[in-house]
């Protein structure tokens, strides 16, 4: 393939020049409702425990290694080969005042079983962590969190929404946090400038590893972007995308992933067999597919340990054009 395929965004570039109001992200994610934005999502969540006084932070127990150091963060199961939250076991184990995450995995809301059981729960604090999901459907928890540099390049950000009156005492003017940067990251700038430098990854995994729980206010360059980011473009690219890979490679699709017509993909997510065999042959080709969602834990469940051997995104995103999604769906299918 003539052009690489995947790795961490560079600098959007697809900004409106439009002086009249447009349809933006900004617009999509807040409309009229209360906010916060802060420099990393992880430090959201550290401090809505905080100001909502939870004991326990549940996550699922498919997550990356963010929290594990975190002793309040405990894990809960999902339903068996599937992503839906064990009801069974959060009404068993989950208490009044407990913040819950409830995660889009790969875009894809929970099912309607599940919304209506959290719905009933109003002891519980709900939070939607929509980072793989480019815009929801609806917004039915106490809270949606989004991480805009996992979908486009941004160079920094995390946004909590608050969906609904029910948290009237929460008050984010009295969030005390560090002045943000003018820019945030710099790797997605660099990408854009100079996208064959040889030490770009280096700069990308050190930027990623200082991310810690700080509260640190936003960058003005994101903010900018959020605010002039047309996000139709972005919603009707990446589902043609997704759906001419499932065309090709339908079987491989990750199973009892609840795909709603109305979803926006993150991107296509697959289990295979010899999944790092086939990793590293495509990276040869220059298509980078990476793996979602792996933790160091020592203890893991079966559900995990499957889903760590097994699963590989392929990028599916706005960048990319049909005709580069069917190169790339022919090149997986003959190394499958």
């Amino acid at each position: 393939m003539a052009t690489s395929i995947g790795g961490f965004f560079e600098l959007e570039s697809n900004i409106s020049s439009s002086t009249s109001n447009i349809n933006s992200v900004f617009q999509n994610w807040i409309g009229t409702k209360n906010f916060v934005m802060f420099s990393s999502a992880r430090s959201i969540v550290l401090a809505l425990k905080e100001e909502l006084n939870s004991k326990t932070v549940w996550i699922p127990e498919i997550f990356c290694n963010v929290f594990n150091d975190y002793d309040f963060v405990k894990n809960y199961p999902l339903k068996k080969d599937g992503f839906n939250p064990e009801i069974d076991f959060l009404e068993s184990n989950i208490l009044e005042g407990d913040l819950v995450l409830l995660v889009d995995f790969y875009g894809v809301e929970v099912g309607c079983e599940f919304k209506e059981y959290a719905m009933s729960r109003t002891s519980i604090f709900w939070l939607q962590d929509a980072c793989h999901n480019l815009l929801p459907s609806e917004t039915w928890t106490d809270f949606t969190l989004f991480s805009p540099r996992k979908l486009f390049g941004v160079t920094d950000g995390g946004v909590l929404v608050q969906n609904n009156e029910k948290m009237s005492q929460v008050d984010f003017s009295r969030w005390k946090f560090d002045q943000g940067d003018l820019v945030g990251s710099i790797s997605p700038i660099l990408r854009r400038i100079d996208p064959d430098y040889e030490g770009l990854y280096q700069v990308y995994s050190k930027e990623e590893n200082s991310i810690d729980g700080r509260l640190k206010s936003i960058s003005e360059l994101t903010k900018w972007q959020l605010n002039n980011i047309e996000i139709q473009p972005f919603i009707e690219r990446r589902k043609n995308n997704f759906n001419t890979l499932d065309k090709e490679l339908h079987e491989y699709l990750i199973p009892n992933l609840e795909y709603r017509e109305n979803f926006i993909p993150f991107g296509f997510p697959i289990y295979i067999e010899k999944r790092d065999e086939i990793r590293l042959k495509l990276a040869k080709m220059k298509i980078f597919a990476p793996i979602h969602w792996i933790n160091d834990r020592r203890t893991k469940s079966l559900r995990q340990l499957q889903h760590e051997s097994m699963q590989l995104t392929l990028p599916c995103d706005h960048r990319y054009t049909v005709d580069e999604m069917e190169n790339m769906a022919k090149i997986v299918k003959e190394l499958i």
